[in-house]
C-alpha cells in the first residue's frame, strides 16, 4: 500500500518542526509500513507541483496533517484536486481543523476525519482500507474503530469516539532523520540563535559561536481549558527528562545546535520532572527560551534556577488586564498572580513577551483600560517592551466558536461554517481583514482598541524607559495627512522647506500609528486618531458602502453604550449550553463532542 502524509503550507512562513506527521509516519513504519512524507509546509511546493507529484506517485492513502483551523481552504483545494486525479484514493485528514468533521466530509470528499492523536488510529484505518475498497464500504468495520468521523450508508456524520490518549511514555519524540530524508532540515533548524537568545549576553560566548538554534518539546497538553482556545489534548501529560534530552542530543550532535526553543504550551506544570530536566540541562551547558507557561506554576526561586541552568526567557499567557476578561477566558489566574509573575520576571531579569488577547464578548472600553495599565506595569517592572496583542479568534471547537454560532456570527448549518473557514483562511489572530466583532460594541471601536494599546506601549516605553518623543515634524504631517489628502501634505512640505528645513527633516521621519504614544503633541488626541485611522482602513478594505454602514453601527452603539450599565462577563460554556438547541440529526448529534472540545 503506497502512503502518503503530507503537510499544507501554513500562511507565508513555515510552521516549525512538524511534530504531528513525524509521529504518524514513525507509527506507521513500526507496523511495516513505507509511507513518503510530502512536507509542503517547509517546502513550499506550488500548488500544481503537488498535484503533479501525487499524480505520478498515485498512492493509495493521502493522510493531510491540518493542524490549524485556518488551513481549510488550501486542504479543500487539494483535496478536490486529488480527488479529479485519484478518483479511487483515500484521503484522510487530521489535525485541528478536523474539529470542522462535517465541513471537511460535506465539501471535501475526505473518506475520514481523525480525531486528537492519530499514531494508532492511522494503523487500524489502513488494515481496514486493505480489505475494503472505498466503492463497497463495510461500515460496520469501519463503526468500530475509534477516533474516526466519516460518513455513513445514509450520509450522516458518523462520531466513533475519542480513542485512548497515548501515555507520556507512548508519546514519541520526533525522529528527524525523516526530516533530512524527505525535506530540508536546513529551513527548520535556524542557522544562528534569533529572539531573546540573541539578547541574553551569554550567547556571546566564545564556545557558542558558530551554534545553531533548534525546537524541542518536553510536555503535551496544558492544565487549563481556555475559552479561546482549542486543542484535541485532554489535560497535560510531561515527558520524562531521558526523552527531552534524546531531542537535544540528536540536534547536538547531527546539527550543530546549541540553543533550544522549548515549544510546550504548559511547560513547568509538572514539578518535579521540571526540575529534574532543569538539573539536567544545565550539565550541558545550552541557553534555551520556553515559549508557553503559566504564572501560577512557577516563582522567582524557580524562575532564578532556570537561569542558571541556560533559560533566557520565559513567555506568560497573561491575556489580559481585566479580571472581568480573565474570568471569561476561563484562565483560572487572578489578576494579582498575573502581576506578580511579572515581578518574577523583573526580580529574575528573564526576557519575556508580553501576550495579550483582546476582544472577548465582555470587552469593553473599560476593560481596555484595564490591560493598558498592565502594559504599563510590565514594561516599567521588566524594563522589556516586546509586546504581542492579538484579538479573540473564534476557532473550531471552543466555547467561543460555539457562542458565535449560537448569536449567528457564523451560523448553524455547515455551509455557514464553510463560508466562516474560508473567511479565515491563512489569518492569524491579530489579522483585522478578517475579524469577527464578538463584542457589545462596534467593530470600528474593536479595531480602535488595538492601537490603543500598541500607542500606550510606546508611551510606556517613552516614560520608563527613554524612547525619544516623535517630533513635532513628523507629527503634525501625520495629522495633516489624516485629515487630508497626500497633494496637500507635499504642498505644505514644498511651502515650508525653504523656512524651515528643520522641520521637515523631522516630518520624513518613518511613523506609524502606535508612534502616536510617544508624541506629546498627538497623544492627547489619539481617541480621534485612531477614529480616522480606522475610517481610513475601512475604506482601503472594504469600500465607502460598507464603511459607511461600520460607521452607523458605530453611532447606534456609542448611543447605547452611554445608557448601558457594564455587564457582568457572560459565562461562554454555560451560555453556549443554554442558548444552543438540541441536535436535529444524527449528524448534528456526531459533532456534538466535537463542538465541546476536550
Amino acid at each position: 500500500m503506497k502512503i502518503v502524509i503530507m503537510t499544507i503550507p501554513l500562511r507565508n512562513a513555515t510552521g516549525g518542526t512538524p511534530f504531528g506527521s513525524l509521529a504518524i509516519i514513525q507509527s506507521l513504519r513500526e507496523a511495516g509500513y513505507d509511507p513518503y512524507f510530502l512536507d509542503v509546509d517547509t517546502l513550499r511546493h506550488t500548488f500544481p507541483e503537488v498535484v503533479g507529484f501525487f499524480e505520478q506517485y498515485k498512492p493509495d492513502v493521502i493522510g493531510i496533517s491540518a493542524v490549524v483551523s485556518t488551513s481549510y481552504a488550501y486542504t479543500r483545494d487539494i483535496s478536490h484536486a486529488l480527488r479529479k486525479i485519484l478518483p479511487n484514493v483515500r484521503i484522510v485528514i487530521g489535525g485541528n481543523l478536523c474539529a470542522s468533521a462535517e465541513v471537511l466530509l460535506r465539501s471535501c470528499q475526505v473518506d475520514a476525519c481523525v480525531l486528537a492523536e492519530g499514531e494508532y488510529i492511522i494503523r487500524d484505518l489502513l488494515a481496514y482500507y486493505a480489505l475494503h475498497s472505498r466503492i463497497l464500504e463495510n461500515y460496520t468495520a469501519l463503526k468500530g474503530i475509534k477516533g474516526l468521523v466519516f460518513l455513513d450508508e445514509d450520509g450522516e456524520v458518523f462520531n466513533t469516539g475519542y480513542a485512548r490518549q497515548l501515555s507520556p511514555e507512548e508519546i514519541r519524540t520526533p525522529d528527524m532523520s525523516i526530516i533530512e530524508e524527505f525535506s530540508n532540515i536546513e529551513k527548520i533548524i535556524s542557522p544562528k540563535p534569533c529572539g531573546f537568545i540573541t539578547s541574553d549576553p551569554r550567547s556571546l560566548e566564545p564556545h557558542r559561536a558558530g551554534k545553531r538554534e533548534g525546537i524541542v518539546f518536553a510536555s503535551k497538553g496544558c492544565i487549563n481549558r481556555c475559552t479561546f482556545c482549542h486543542r484535541w489534548d485532554k489535560g497535560m501529560r510531561t515527558l520524562s527528562p531521558e526523552k527531552v534530552l534524546e531531542q537535544i542530543s540528536y540536534l547536538q550532535q547531527h546539527h550543530n545546535v546549541g540553543f533550544f526553543r522549548f515549544a510546550d504550551e504548559c511547560f513547568g506544570a509538572h514539578k518535579k520532572k521540571t526540575a529534574e530536566l532543569v538539573a539536567e540541562l544545565k550539565k550541558l551547558d545550552i541557553l534555551w527560551t520556553v515559549g508557553g507557561v503559566r504564572v501560577d506554576t512557577v516563582d522567582t526561586e524557580t524562575l532564578q534556577t532556570w537561569k542558571d541552568a541556560g533559560c533566557t526567557a520565559v513567555n506568560y499567557g497573561i491575556e489580559s488586564g481585566s479580571p472581568t476578561i480573565l474570568v471569561q477566558m476561563e484562565k483560572n489566574i487572578s489578576l494579582e498572580q498575573n502581576f506578580r509573575g511579572i515581578d518574577d520576571l523583573a526580580n529574575t531579569g528573564l526576557d519575556s513577551v508580553l501576550q495579550l488577547v483582546i476582544g472577548m464578548p465582555a470587552e469593553s472600553p473599560d476593560t481596555i483600560k484595564e490591560t493598558g495599565r498592565l502594559i504599563h506595569y510590565f514594561i516599567n517592572k521588566t524594563r522589556r517592551a516586546v509586546v504581542s496583542i492579538n484579538f479573540a479568534q473564534a476557532l473550531p471547537g471552543t466555547p467561543l466558536y460555539e457562542y458565535d454560532r449560537a448569536i449567528g456570527l457564523i451560523g448553524h448549518g455547515w455551509r455557514e461554517e464553510e463560508a466562516y473557514l474560508i473567511r479565515v483562511f491563512n489569518k492569524n489572530a491579530a489579522d483585522h481583514s478578517a475579524l469577527t466583532n464578538h463584542t457589545q460594541y462596534s467593530l470600528i471601536s474593536l479595531r480602535c482598541w488595538m492601537y490603543l494599546l500598541y500607542q500606550e506601549v510606546e508611551r510606556a516605553k517613552k516614560l520608563y524607559l527613554g524612547a525619544p518623543q516623535v517630533p513635532t515634524g513628523c507629527a503634525l504631517f501625520y495629522a495633516i495627512w489624516l485629515h487630508s489628502s497626500g497633494a496637500v501634505v507635499r504642498l505644505v512640505k514644498r511651502a515650508l522647506k525653504p523656512v524651515a528645513p528643520e522641520f521637515i527633516a523631522a516630518a520624513e521621519i518613518p511613523f506609524n500609528e502606535a508612534d502616536i504614544g510617544r508624541s506629546p503633541l498627538l497623544y492627547p488626541f489619539r481617541a480621534y486618531l485612531n477614529f480616522l485611522i480606522v475610517l481610513r482602513d475601512l475604506y482601503r478594505l472594504e469600500g465607502a458602502a460598507k464603511t459607511l454602514g461600520h460607521l452607523w453601527e458605530h453611532i447606534g452603539k456609542s448611543f447605547h453604550g452611554l445608557l448601558r450599565e457594564q455587564q457582568p462577563a457572560i459565562d461562554l460554556r454555560k451560555t453556549v449550553g443554554g442558548i444552543s438547541q438540541l441536535p436535529s440529526s444524527r449528524s448534528e448529534a456526531s459533532m456534538e463532542p466535537l463542538r465541546r472540545g476536550r
